[in-house]
């Protein structure tokens, strides 16, 4: 299990740099400042959701939840994490 999530890994940083060619390319980036918290399967609990909030900076900051594992096409604005998020508080979630 742990060479399986350490391949993932490896892929997760190495797939992004196939077939990158030099040149004039636009780039495109995210914010200079934030934080990318990966979580994959089973249930999460109330300390981690806390934990999600403080680490992103509190109530009000931007969480973009991405569901990937379910499935489905459409995903309402209160799935899963979302919904348990925006009830202990969080103001600033999208799906």
């Amino acid at each position: 299990m742990k060479t399986l999530k350490l391949a993932i890994i490896f892929l997760a940083v190495i797939l992004p740099l196939c077939g990158q060619t030099s040149g004039d390319n636009l780039l495109s980036t995210g914010p200079l400042n934030g934080t990318l918290i990966i979580i994959g399967g089973g249930e999460i609990d109330a300390a981690l959701n806390q934990k999600i909030i403080e680490t992103s900076g509190g109530l009000d900051i931007p969480i973009v939840v991405i569901p990937t594992a379910d499935g489905r096409d459409n995903y309402d604005q209160d799935f899963g994490e979302a919904g348990l998020l925006r009830k202990m508080g969080a103001t600033n979630v999208t799906v």
